[in-house]
């Protein structure tokens, strides 16, 4: 009787510990601190940061991470609130982050493009109902004139600020994975791509001019170093 309690007692450990290990792997976790009360309360992982994104009145830090979108105060650091998916983030993995000026902003993550508005109402994105290629958004940068170019997996993107999708199916012909953006100030644009696989390390840097045109760059027929361009500022 005591070598199966010693059993039973070891496999319970065991579960137990698979479970936390699947657990933080999730992109939030749940612990329930009393079932007959159902009294939840939300732990997720914040200490990886991917972005960060100052509000137009520059009140306010945006600060997006693996498991969650943090609001904190500019002056003080201190957060004010956070975000996750139980709120209406699409997805608690933020990659990038475009502040507007209205006092709202754009959030692309892993699972779809949000906007939360100065009200505090989210509006999700996916491929289901918006002109996404895919999921996945990686880079986000303004137009100026209340438009937004998104880098994602799968391509590149524009929505106009009358709600107008474009998807520039030439620039995914080799290098589909977009993962920076930055205006050349004159009308056009500058991509960041990575082809897939990620682990063959190979890409390019685009120069989308503003009548149409481009210019792709490599390692090969330029001097960047390498192919594989992770971020662009101008």
């Amino acid at each position: 009787m005591g070598q199966n309690r010693q059993l039973l007692k070891l496999i319970s450990i065991v579960f137990i510990w698979f479970l936390l290990l699947d657990m933080a792997w999730a992109e939030d976790v749940a612990i329930i601190g009393n079932p007959e009360n159902a009294v939840w309360e939300i732990y997720t992982n914040t200490s990886l940061i991917r972005c960060i994104a100052f509000s137009d009145d520059k009140k306010t830090i945006w600060v997006g991470t693996t498991g969650a979108l943090e609001q904190k105060d500019a002056t003080t650091g201190e957060r004010i609130r956070l975000y996750t998916n139980l709120d209406g983030l699409p997805s608690n993995y933020v990659y990038a982050l475009l502040s507007d000026k209205k006092g709202g902003v754009w959030v692309g993550t892993k699972e779809g493009l949000g906007y939360l508005s100065p009200t505090g109402f989210w509006t999700v994105y996916d491929t289901e109902n918006s002109g996404l290629p895919d999921n996945t958004v990686y880079a986000l940068l303004a137009d100026g004139i209340g438009g937004i170019w998104i880098g994602t997996d799968r391509g590149l993107v524009y929505l106009s600020s009358g709600g107008f999708w474009i998807v520039y199916d030439e620039l995914t012909e080799s290098a589909n994975h977009v993962s920076s953006l930055a205006s050349d100030n004159n009308g056009g644009l500058w991509i960041g791509r990575v082809t897939k696989p990620l682990w063959v390390s190979t890409g390019d840097l685009v120069h989308l001019f503003a009548d149409g045109s481009r210019t792709i760059y490599n390692d090969s027929n330029s001097s960047l170093p390498s192919d594989d361009v992770q971020t662009l500022i101008s």
